[in-house]
């Protein structure tokens, strides 16, 4: 079982983001966030623009802790095998952006 998860820790450090990028399709995009420690939910505008073609999409997603993950899966079946930072590889830490886990049934 795999899981690309956002590392809760950066979002704690800065509760809010914007940035624009490109893709390699032409697709421009503007994202905005803002994380509330409290609730732990992260609220996200993604407005997007190719050509003469444009749109928008919101999340509104709760954001987990190592430990939490850990417990849900636990109470699931399921043992926590490894947890790394990025899909290349990069071991888990507080600073990285992502909590890629991976699961097995017990």
């Amino acid at each position: 079982f795999l899981l690309d998860l956002r590392n809760i820790y950066p979002l704690q450090k800065n509760p809010k983001h914007s940035f624009t990028e490109v893709n390699s399709e032409g697709i421009e995009t503007l994202s905005s966030g803002t994380f509330n420690a409290t609730t732990k939910r992260w609220k996200v505008e993604i407005l997007w623009r190719k050509e003469d073609r444009e749109g928008k999409k919101f999340y509104d997603l709760r954001i987990y802790t190592k430990e939490e993950i850990s417990g849900m899966l636990k109470k699931n079946g399921l043992t926590l095998k490894q947890i790394w930072g990025s899909f290349n590889g990069d071991p888990y830490s507080k600073e990285c952006g992502r909590m890629i886990v991976l699961a097995e049934k017990q």
